[in-house]
């Protein structure tokens, strides 16, 4: 058997433009400009996504190990601030608020009590067994995004507290 004409194209003949051509040329075209942005805001969206779990689970450890620092008989506040600090430089996270609480009172780590310059109040190492201590950081979400999709967050925040009891 003899074909003469491909399967998938339409021939116009003598009324049509040119012998052969199909007629679907743009269609491609029209709609990959449709679906190209829907996908792309799917993948990005999914990566931002990614991005605030990574960033939670990160101040979750750092919360996590700097209470557990903070439990042990003889830890100071410069210590456990120093955790939390070592975890977000490590994670390229610049700002961010970091506190913690002595049985429900809150603290900044840079409370300065003392009057020979020390930035750190101890409190930490003063207070007495069974006191719950609690390391609660937070950063807004537009400070950690890699993408545009900050521009939906607002000033929203993600943040993590641990509480555990002193040894």
């Amino acid at each position: 058997m003899l074909r003469l004409h491909h399967p998938r194209r339409r021939h116009l003949g003598l009324s049509g433009t040119s012998f052969g051509v199909d007629i679907r040329h743009g269609a491609a075209a029209v709609e990959m400009a449709i679906i190209l942005p829907l996908l792309l805001t799917l993948i990005f969206g999914i990566i931002e996504f990614g991005r605030a779990m990574m960033v939670q689970q990160i101040l979750v450890n750092a919360a996590r190990e700097a209470t557990r620092r903070a439990i042990v008989p003889g830890a100071t506040d410069q210590q456990v601030h120093g955790i939390v600090k070592g975890y977000m430089e490590t994670a390229g996270i610049s700002q961010y608020e970091a506190h913690f609480e002595l049985d429900g009172t809150r603290h900044n780590f840079d409370a300065n009590s003392s009057t020979s310059g020390d930035q750190y109040a101890q409190l930490i190492n003063h207070a007495a067994s069974r006191t719950k201590v609690t390391v609660d950081l937070s950063v807004l979400h537009a400070d950690v995004a890699w993408g545009p999709m900050y521009l939906l967050a607002g000033d929203r925040r993600l943040s993590a507290a641990v509480v555990m009891r002193k040894e």
